[in-house]
């Protein structure tokens, strides 16, 4: 996202959205497959209900709050402060992470 805010060009723009597509495209399966892995059997189907929430919540909110912070700082503003925010929310995810038991087949 910090890559978009340094964009000078729509040619740039296209080239950082499909680095972006294809890291998400592989990121998203990904991150489905391991909450299906460490979740109680009973709890399978809520899990994923709560990740397709939370999954969809975020394109509902991302526009709207990437528009506000657009319309007051400028676009290239928005992207460098979504990225920020991405990189900085790393942290809290991989401590939750670390928390979760190995289980070893």
């Amino acid at each position: 996202m910090i890559l978009f805010g340094l964009s000078v060009n729509p040619y740039d723009l296209l080239i950082f959205a499909f680095l972006s597509s294809i890291g998400l495209a592989c990121a998203f399966p990904s991150i489905e497959g391991i909450l299906v892995d460490i979740s109680p059997k009973r709890q399978k189907g809520e899990i994923a209900g709560v990740w397709s929430f939370a999954e969809d919540f975020g394109y509902l909110l991302g526009p709207l709050s990437g528009g506000l912070v657009a319309f007051y700082f400028g676009v290239n503003n928005a992207f460098t402060f979504i990225g920020i925010i991405l990189i900085i929310s790393v942290f809290p995810v991989l401590k939750v992470f670390r928390a979760i038991p190995k289980q070893h087949p």
